[in-house]
């Protein structure tokens, strides 16, 4: 394979693309995977590049009718092997959040950090909280770039300790309109460690249906509060969730047990649920 023709193919693509939503308007919907050469992947023939910054991002302030982005900067490392484009890495502020529409109601966005900037994955989470309030759909992803600098590839580890990364519910609550909320969906495959805090607010997304986070991230405490709001909520539309619903006689135990909780969680905790 050309490496250097394709590499320059890419550029010109992009290029290209860029130039062109910066005139068009109407771009509904953007599909896009950026990383840059570095010499730890099997790239290394080719020079360095600078790591993927807010800049080279800006033509999102060119798509104003948005409605679903899925961006991937960088491939996020699995613990169990590596591939693709897990050397690239984002450094920036987050700022790139800023130029997407507001409005859009579907992001998949998976950022894959540098060692030394890992703080920006709390930044990340509060921009998409604080500013996509139409938001429908959110899959999140984050990883640590696999350098050689701070990765061990004979132990497969990484030789530095890694940040724990706090999920607060609280802040995921205040986009109403989830109906779906996906964060680190493959679980315990990254190297990041994540704890979750206010697991309860989810009561406060009323259409969520999919939920599938890193559960490695939730205490068996967290699990049980969150199931003892849930059976004292009084949910106005229960066959949003079960069709079902309207057919339970009054007094029959499934319209009594009834709850979004066991709806949510039926297929993850099916074994777990009644030990809560």
């Amino acid at each position: 394979m050309d490496f250097e023709k394709n590499r320059s193919c890419f550029q010109n693509s992009y290029n290209s693309f860029y130039n062109n939503s910066r005139k068009s308007r109407i771009i509904f919907t953007i599909y896009l995977r950026v990383f840059h050469f570095v010499k730890d992947d099997y790239l290394s023939r080719y020079d360095e590049q600078p790591e993927i910054n807010d800049r080279d991002l800006s033509f999102f302030y060119g798509c104003k009718k948005l409605e679903e982005v899925n961006l991937y900067l960088g491939d996020r490392p699995n613990n169990e092997f590596l591939e693709d484009n897990c050397y690239s890495s984002y450094k920036g502020s987050g700022e790139f959040l800023n130029k997407i529409n507001h409005k859009i109601k579907k992001l998949t966005l998976n950022v894959n950090v540098g060692f030394n900037n890992q703080t920006i994955i709390q930044d990340i989470i509060n921009k998409i909280t604080n500013r996509f309030l139409s938001l429908e759909e959110l899959n999140l992803t984050f990883g640590i770039a696999a350098r050689a600098k701070y990765f061990n590839l004979k132990t497969n580890t990484f030789n530095k300790k890694i940040d724990t990364q706090i999920l607060d519910f609280k802040k995921f609550a205040k986009l109403k309109k989830l109906t779906t909320l996906e964060i680190q969906p493959d679980g315990d495959n990254s190297f990041i460690k994540f704890k979750a805090i206010n697991f309860e607010e989810i009561i406060n997304l009323k259409k969520i249906k999919t939920l599938d986070i890193i559960w490695s991230a939730l205490s068996f405490s967290d699990l049980r509060k969150a199931r003892l709001i849930f059976k004292n909520e009084k949910y106005e539309n229960p066959s949003y969730y079960d069709d079902e619903y309207n057919y339970y006689e009054d007094d029959s135990a499934e319209k009594k047990n009834w709850s979004r909780f066991l709806q949510l969680f039926k297929v993850k905790f099916i074994f777990q649920i009644y030990f809560l």
